[in-house]
């Protein structure tokens, strides 16, 4: 049989500082960190308790943000994406997978979404679906304009 080696890698830096993650496989937490940016292939991104802006550049896995003080921009190949507790804008492209955002101070962007249904909940400035594939659009507590595509 094929042998198969298997690494947990436990990084510890300062609260607060910047954080770059290029990762090909595997899951990945992230927490405590000031601007953080992921380019990852496959597995699971967790990240909480950011002082800063988020980029993830992800091809396929779920990824789960909380609690950030910038903006925020994803784009997604697979995997469901659940925001919560966004300071500044959100900017979301995502290939299949729900979409769930709740509490983001700025506006919320879709510029794309190929399957899967998009919730919005207690969005500070605009919400915005460019393009939607299938699956429905919910939202509630949208304090600015709301710019849906309209069903047929």
């Amino acid at each position: 049989g094929r042998d198969v080696a298997r690494i947990d890698l436990t990084v510890l830096l300062p609260r607060g500082m910047a954080v770059g993650v290029d990762d090909s496989s595997g899951d990945l937490t992230v927490s405590g960190t000031g601007n953080l940016e992921i380019d990852d292939s496959s597995g699971s991104i967790e990240a909480s308790d950011v002082d800063g802006t988020v980029r993830i550049d992800d091809s396929s896995g779920g990824i789960d943000l909380r609690d950030v003080t910038g903006s925020v921009e994803i784009a997604d190949g697979s995997g469901g994406l659940e925001l919560q507790d966004i300071g500044g804008s959100v900017r979301l492209r995502d290939g299949s997978g729900g979409i769930e955002v709740v509490r983001v101070e700025g506006d919320l962007v879709v510029e794309a979404d190929g399957s899967g249904g998009i919730e919005a909940r207690d969005v500070g400035g605009d919400f915005i679906v460019r393009r939607d594939g299938s699956g429905g659009i919910r939202y509630s507590g949208v304090a600015g304009r709301i710019d849906v595509p309209r069903r047929r």
